[in-house]
């Protein structure tokens, strides 16, 4: 049954079957006026809790919108700085490695669900095969290890020796701005966790709705059977007169 139809039927029958004349028929089968009250309350706290499902389902939005915003330019902060750290470091493989980018990683580009740009060179540390040799290993694009190769990439940058560091800088990436760029992948996780909060507490909101319609649904159906058995030998025309008043 849908939603607004249930909704509907229960208001009707819960409103209408406290009529007196009603109620000389529901009362003998356990649907007294407090019966139904009763029933009329969980119906309000079915309703407050879509409303609330509705309010969760916006704030998680907005956290989804903030945690992308903060996602995307960590990403292209990082995107930048590995093609600068190639570049200058081409030569210099200990560099590189302290900056996780060397060996080269995986080398088919993914393309992620959001649509930002991956730098494909950021993967997990290359797996070593039997013989010792180096393979690359494809990266994860999870929210963890992103936010860990990161993470890792600037934190290494500022503890470059001092003329790494100077030879960064004059390539406009100096202290302040890795340390921010730090803070920023940090901001990253932390959107990330709250998003992943405002999600679980959106999905207990529609669980508990759900549990509470097919609650009252059967509660609905249980209801309707009683009565339409009770009133099936009443004359046609009374018979009808109630069913309607029902909403039956």
């Amino acid at each position: 049954m849908k939603q607004s139809e249930l909704q509907h039927r229960l208001k009707t029958l819960i409103k209408n079957g406290k009529s007196a004349e009603v109620q000389a028929i529901l009362e003998p089968l356990g649907y007294g006026p407090a019966v139904l009250d009763e029933a009329g309350q969980k119906r309000l706290d079915w309703n407050r809790l879509r409303r609330l499902a509705d309010d969760l389902l916006a704030v998680q939005k907005k956290a989804t919108e903030l945690e992308e915003e903060v996602e995307n330019a960590a990403s292209s902060l990082a995107t930048k700085f590995k093609r600068v750290g190639r570049r200058m470091f081409k030569h210099d493989k200990p560099a590189l490695t302290r900056l996780g980018l060397y060996p080269p990683r995986w080398s088919s580009a993914k393309k992620p669900v959001n649509g930002t740009a991956n730098d494909p060179d950021q993967g997990e540390p290359a797996a070593e095969t039997a013989n010792g040799s180096r393979r690359p290993r494809r990266p994860s694009f999870s929210t963890s290890a992103k936010a860990d190769r990161w993470q890792m990439l600037f934190s290494k940058a500022l503890e470059l020796p001092e003329e790494d560091r100077d030879r960064l800088t004059e390539r406009g990436w100096t202290t302040e701005r890795l340390t921010e760029a730090v803070a920023l992948v940090e901001a990253y996780a932390e959107a990330d966790i709250d998003q992943q909060q405002k999600i679980q507490a959106y999905n207990e909101a529609v669980s508990a709705a759900s549990a509470a319609a097919a609650e009252l649904e059967a509660w609905y159906k249980e209801a309707r059977g009683y009565i339409l058995a009770e009133i099936d030998d009443l004359p046609p025309k009374k018979r009808a007169r109630i069913k309607r008043l029902l909403g039956l």
